[in-house]
């Protein structure tokens, strides 16, 4: 690391503010990953019932339902009551207009008075079955069902909308973390960037996260004469005032390399030293 901040120093490459917003950016992205993968899984456990109504099913309206079909069906049961009692009534007027016909001489003015009366009745007993057979009744089991059902019901229209506010969430926080990314890459495509545009010293050099590379590989990786080739190049560039330079573990070194040595020190118009 010591060695990547030198050698941005020397090409001119300040990265202080985009590492610090890289550091902030992954940061905030790893916590939000961790809200993404927190909501996934509360996504996961929660119920979803299908086949349920989007809003509650209220207990107040069919209890009110309840009580108003058993009004009607208790409306209606007094009715066919009085249709019965009225019919068995006029059975007994017939049957006493029977007995009185025998009569007729002596009872004719109460025959009179009697056949008045059954008329009326015809007339209401047509009246009340006509109403009768326009009476119907209200199915109950139904709406008793739905009522022992309704918590039930209500239960799981609650347990969706729950599911479906944390699914919401997931989805903002998932997209959150894809922005986040975003701005990751493009953080490390600007310093690309400007890594590309910098002069080096030596060809090949450049920078990963964790020092200096070279020819893509790290260059504590590289062999030992070809670090000591680059490491000359950069310290002839750092120094452009004192041209002199101590190179040690020259035994490291082959004809080649001392040769290379040898023009760097000639177009910088300095002295190599090699132990």
């Amino acid at each position: 690391k010591e060695q990547k901040e030198t050698l941005r120093e020397l090409v001119g490459l300040d990265f202080t503010d985009l590492d610090r917003e890289r550091e902030n950016t992954y940061q905030t992205r790893t916590q939000v990953n961790r809200e993404v993968k927190q909501l996934d899984a509360e996504l996961a456990s929660m119920p979803l019932h299908e086949g349920v109504p989007d809003a509650e099913v209220s207990v107040v309206a069919l209890s009110d339902e309840l009580e108003e079909a058993r009004a009607t069906n208790a409306e209606n049961e007094a009715l066919r009551l009085e249709v019965a009692s009225l019919a068995d009534s006029l059975a007994a007027d017939g049957s006493e207009l029977e007995e009185t016909l025998s009569e007729i001489e002596r009872l004719q003015k109460l025959a009179g008075t009697i056949n008045d009366r059954i008329s009326a009745k015809q007339s209401e007993l047509e009246e009340l079955r006509a109403r009768e057979d326009q009476l119907e009744d209200v199915l109950t089991e139904g709406i008793r069902e739905r009522l022992m059902t309704a918590e039930a019901t209500n239960a799981k229209v609650r347990e969706n909308a729950r599911r479906a506010e944390v699914s919401e969430r997931l989805e903002k926080a998932q997209a959150r973390a894809g922005s986040l990314t975003e701005r990751l890459v493009a953080i490390d495509d600007e310093k690309l960037a400007a890594i590309e545009k910098a002069q080096f010293p030596v060809e090949g050099l450049g920078f990963s996260e964790d020092g200096i590379t070279y020819n893509g590989l790290p260059f504590d990786q590289a062999r030992a004469s070809v670090r000591i080739r680059v490491s000359a190049a950069i310290g002839l560039a750092m120094n452009p005032e004192l041209r002199v330079m101590l190179i040690r573990e020259g035994s490291l070194l082959d004809q080649n390399a001392m040769a290379t040595l040898g023009e760097l020190a000639a177009q910088a118009d300095a002295q190599v030293w090699v132990e």
